[in-house]
């Protein structure tokens, strides 16, 4: 399984291999870090909004579409359990950038 790591672009955040390839572009979600009330979201919170991020460019790729810039083909793309670690690096990397102390 690929390592993956996070790191902020220009209004962007982009989810990279260990060859630095670019996998995924995330629009900067600082506005959506926060639940209906203003309180962070919880770290799990964080993972699961990037999961989704992540199973909605899957569903593009499926389609032959790209997502924020990025089509990956069958080759590039990730797997369901690249998908769910992947979440996790993002999701961390946001919460620790955003919402930690």
């Amino acid at each position: 399984m690929r390592s993956f790591s996070f790191v902020p672009g220009y209004y962007e955040w982009h989810l990279v291999d260990e060859s630095c390839k670019t996998l995924h572009n995330m629009v900067d979600p600082s506005e959506c870090l926060y639940d209906e009330d203003g309180n962070d979201l919880t770290l799990e919170g964080v993972i699961a909004l990037c999961e989704d991020d992540l199973n909605c460019a899957d569903s593009h790729y499926s389609e032959g579409d790209d997502y924020n810039g990025i089509l990956l083909d069958e080759d590039e793309s990730l797997s369901q359990q690249e998908i769910v670690e992947a979440a996790k690096v993002m999701g961390q990397t946001l919460y620790d950038y955003y919402l930690s102390e």
